[in-house]
């Protein structure tokens, strides 16, 4: 993203920022691809992928989980954020 750019995304507005949408189906409560769509890629504005709505009971399937991946997955819970600016990424 260029600076200065702003973006805010919950739930599925911050899965689609990172490289791919096909964690969104992961875990019991992901979603299922109904639609049987075959390219899941997302807008590539920043080079990891959020999981949002974590859980703590969930840690160890999203650490394994993550092995299957090429780009770092950041678990969110519904009380943080995470922040890009400056070459950094902070967890708020």
């Amino acid at each position: 993203m260029k600076n200065g750019s702003f973006y805010v995304g919950a739930s599925a507005g911050s899965i689609i920022a990172g490289p791919d949408i096909a964690i969104s189906g992961w875990g019991l409560s992901g979603d299922k691809n109904l639609v049987n769509m075959t390219n899941t890629s997302g807008f590539n504005l920043v080079s990891f992928a959020v999981y949002p709505h974590f859980m703590e009971e969930e840690r160890e399937f999203l650490e394994q989980k993550s092995k299957e991946v090429n780009y770092e997955v950041i678990p969110l819970t519904d009380s943080q954020a995470v922040c890009v600016g400056n070459g950094s990424i902070e967890i708020w």
